[in-house]
């Protein structure tokens, strides 16, 4: 399985590989619960090597420097009823896997995200003379959430 994140905006992609020859043709529409593992998500949206766009200068306050860099991301827990589980994802629609093997794409929207920063991230101020570290943390904003799609994939085992 594999898990890719974007923020802000961004489109959100997770692509699921159903390997089991046993399952059923459809994967019913519903909620997907993510456990988030440490190393497999970053952000590189101000990763200018990556192609994104620094945070401007004075984003973290006055006399703020430019931030340039990819933050590595780890689930923070939601907590109560929820465990460990960091990201809920409501597939609208049913996907239909006729044939082993098949894949189709559903439309999905984030009901929950909760991330925060594997490390803090260095900022600096003052054209570079002052160093200070911010921990992130990344959560769905109160804004209406963008739909986004999901493929997934049934394969066939030898």
């Amino acid at each position: 399985m594999r898990f890719s994140a974007a923020f802000t905006g961004i489109p959100v992609v997770f692509v699921m590989v159903l390997a089991s020859p046993a399952l059923a043709s459809v994967a019913t529409q519903g909620l997907d619960a993510w456990v988030t593992l440490p190393g497999e998500t970053w952000a590189d949206h101000f990763n200018s090597e990556e192609g994104g766009d620094p945070l401007p200068a004075g984003f973290f306050g006055p006399w703020s420097d430019p931030f340039d860099g990819r933050i590595s991301l780890v689930g923070a827990p939601l907590g109560g009823p929820f465990g460990n589980i960091d990201t809920i994802v409501e597939r609208l629609q049913s996907a239909d896997l006729p044939d082993c093997p098949s894949e189709d794409t559903v439309d999905i929207q984030i009901r929950a995200l909760s991330l925060a920063s594997a490390s803090p991230i260095t900022v600096t101020f003052n054209d570079g003379l002052d160093p200070t570290d911010y921990d992130v943390l990344v959560c769905l904003s109160d804004d209406s959430q963008a739909t986004g799609s999901m493929t997934i994939q049934r394969e066939c085992v030898d």
